[in-house]
């Protein structure tokens, strides 16, 4: 138990310290209001190479208040003629979003010893369900974000737009628009009237996170994704970003991408685990230019329900999907990261989910410590038993020696016995000494008188005999 108590403090000491470095920035493009910039950290993005281009659906984050209009700019490739190459822009539902994360987001099951304890736990974005729509979409294209000829510090038809539109153009802003130029992008603009978009901080019930569906006619074999930070501070949280790769291969990111040691993960509760802290862990070797690979699978014409993805599985016979998860840090952001490019990198598989250490499972020395305890009292119960028979040997050894001494008292007697009747015997042949007589014949011969007719001595002896070998069967006996 102390073993998994300093684990769990372990994640909790590294999540608090990795959340003062993974502050705040922008997650993709830029919501801006008469207030200012009101972007949240979080995004998910689906990515699907065409045959003319590339399809996009993005999910963002509007932290805003909501009684304001809003405008959500987001860099994407450029269409240099969008009079022959319109794209195609669109505010959609989140249901295709929402089936992506229901079959690729990391699932964790707690176990103990290798057993199932019941505890789990999904790592999904909190962005939220539904659909917001927007009023209008446009597209400027590198020709509308190209300042005046002759001044070259002035206003683009984006710059005019905004201003037109009541916003305030910050240097921010400013920075974004000619940064977007200079990276031979494009910047799409997405209007939302005034109560259109709730903040995040309101929870799900309020409203919905905006999503939008993009289809633009470009090289589809360089796909470019812009992650431009707001702030540059390196004091700001985290980008949280899913990225998804519809295509025939599976995907890899233009930074370090690899797949994250699941057996260093564990449950902190019963319901979450430290995936992100071994997440940033990893990201802050690399400066968190790292992308992670989440999920890959295989699909086929019936993987999707929603209508959306399966006809665009169909029509670009997309047979991988590829889920990325990077947490890019501004300091990343600002140099390295601002775009990435996405690649083809063959290979297997990928499942999401995973069984792992669980939470607050009894310790395996417990049941060691209750055996070896067991043992001791189980030893002890033999040593009293050993103790009781020791004890009721030497009592039984006691009587036995007793009987052996009253036997060989007995012996004792019959010995005397017999030497008495020796001296009987003896006796008896003195006694039977024959007795002289004299008689007046003229032969003058002397004679011996008969014996007596009395019972031998020899008889006593047997008798004798007999009685001391019936005493020494008792004693042998006993």
């Amino acid at each position: 138990m102390r073993q998994r108590l300093s684990a769990t403090l372990w994640t909790l000491t590294l999540s608090l310290c990795l959340s003062l470095i993974y502050s705040e920035a922008s997650a993709y493009g830029l919501f801006l209001t008469e207030e200012g910039p009101a972007s949240g950290p979080h995004a998910r993005v689906l990515v699907t190479p065409t045959a003319t281009g590339v399809r996009l659906m993005i999910q963002g984050e509007y932290t805003g208040t909501p009684n304001q209009s809003a405008f959500w700019l987001i860099p994407v490739p450029n269409v240099t003629n969008l009079d022959d190459d319109p794209p195609r822009l669109l505010s959609i539902n989140s249901a295709s979003l929402d089936e992506l994360v229901e079959m690729s987001a990391p699932r964790f099951e707690g176990a103990c010893e290798g057993e199932p304890n019941g505890q789990s736990s999904t790592e999904a974005l909190p962005l939220r369900s539904g659909e917001v729509s927007a009023t209008r979409a446009l597209a400027f294209n590198a020709v509308k974000l190209t300042p005046p000829v002759n001044n070259p510090e002035g206003e683009t038809d984006l710059h005019r737009y905004l201003t037109n539109a009541g916003m305030n153009v910050t240097a921010e802003v400013d920075e974004l628009i000619r940064w977007t130029l200079d990276q031979n992008l494009m910047m799409l603009l997405f209007e939302f009237e005034p109560g259109a978009l709730t903040p995040s901080s309101e929870g799900p019930e309020a409203g919905a996170d905006p999503t939008v569906d993009i289809e633009l006619t470009v090289d589809s074999n360089a796909l470019r994704v812009a992650l431009k930070p707001l702030s540059l501070s390196v004091m700001g949280r985290a980008t949280d970003v899913v990225f998804w790769v519809l295509a025939q291969e599976r995907f890899r990111a233009s930074f370090p991408t690899r797949e994250l040691d699941m057996s260093e993960v564990s449950f902190g509760s019963d319901e979450r685990t430290d995936y992100l802290p071994r997440f940033d862990l990893l990201a802050q070797t690399q400066q968190s230019q790292v992308f992670i690979t989440e999920y890959v699978s295989t699909l086929n014409a019936m993987s999707f329900e929603d209508e959306r993805l399966a006809t665009l599985r169909n029509e670009v016979v997309g047979t991988k999907l590829t889920r990325l998860r990077a947490r890019l840090i501004p300091a990343a952001l600002s140099t390295n990261a601002q775009v990435i490019s996405l690649r083809a990198d063959p290979g297997a598989n990928y499942e999401r989910a995973h069984r792992v250490q669980g939470y607050m499972c009894p310790e395996p020395m417990a049941g060691v410590e209750a055996g070896i305890e067991a043992g001791i009292e189980a030893g002890a119960e033999v040593e009293a038993g050993a103790e009781a028979g020791v004890e009721a040997g030497t009592e039984a050894g006691v009587e036995v020696e007793a009987g052996t001494e009253a036997g060989g008292e007995a012996g004792v007697e019959i010995e005397a016995g017999v030497e008495a009747g020796v001296e009987v015997e003896a006796g008896a042949e003195v006694g039977a000494e024959p007795e002289m007589s004299s008689s007046s014949n003229d032969g003058g011969c002397a004679q011996r008188s008969a014996p007596h007719n009395t019972p031998t001595p020899i008889f006593t002896l047997l008798l004798a005999l007999s009685s001391l070998t019936l005493i020494l069967r008792r004693r042998f006996t006993l």
